[in-house]
């Protein structure tokens, strides 16, 4: 990633402020060792965002994911909503990203991050260890387009150990189909594994 941030990372900046409004902070996320970079805006809990927590890579879509829409690259950027008490919810979405920049995960639907949270210093209070990548299904972000890149985004959606189990044996889609039939809270860092005989 380049250190400053093109034209287009500052629309897509202006298009996520435009989206969840208010009080934002961009921090800079460095990678372990050192070497790459990536920007997370963070939003904190507000009536705009539901009372949630939000934060969202800026620039992450300059990555080739080696599709094309109607000529133009397309690009990921990932976003995650939690409660306020979800800590070091940035870091989260950061690790994801550089998982992706490293080539140990792909920027695209159902796909699973491994250990990208209990990688993470203090986080030994946390059921959830791993991530899956998911087709928005919370919040305002469309797909935008701009000459040099067209830009979508995928949620961050924190899993546990048997979490992780349970969709390698029946697959994402039935393990989100459970999800949302128990009406289990996604948006709980601090959550117990769903229980479901699948």
């Amino acid at each position: 990633m380049n250190s400053r941030p093109s034209e287009t990372d500052r629309q897509i900046a202006r298009f996520v402020a435009s989206v969840f409004d208010g009080e934002r902070k961009v921090i800079r996320h460095q990678s372990e060792p050192p070497g790459r970079h990536i920007d997370v805006v963070q939003f904190p809990p507000s009536a705009v965002t539901s009372g949630m927590k939000v934060c969202s890579t800026l620039g992450l879509s300059a990555l080739p994911v080696g599709i094309e829409v109607e000529g133009v690259p397309l690009g990921v950027e990932l976003y995650c909503a939690m409660k306020p008490d979800a800590p070091m919810l940035g870091d989260v979405v950061a690790t994801c990203a550089f998982h992706i920049m490293d080539g140990y995960a792909h920027a695209r639907p159902n796909a699973l991050v491994r250990h990208a949270i209990e990688c993470m210093d203090d986080t030994t209070d946390l059921n959830v260890r791993h991530a899956l990548l998911v087709d928005p299904f919370w919040g305002e972000l469309r797909t935008q387009y701009y000459p040099t890149r067209v830009v979508t985004w995928l949620f961050v959606f924190p899993i546990t150990d048997p979490e992780l189990k349970m969709i390698e044996r029946v697959g994402c889609e039935a393990f989100l189909d459970e999800m949302e039939r128990q009406k289990f809270d996604c948006f709980d860092l601090r959550r117990d594994s769903i229980q479901a005989d699948l």
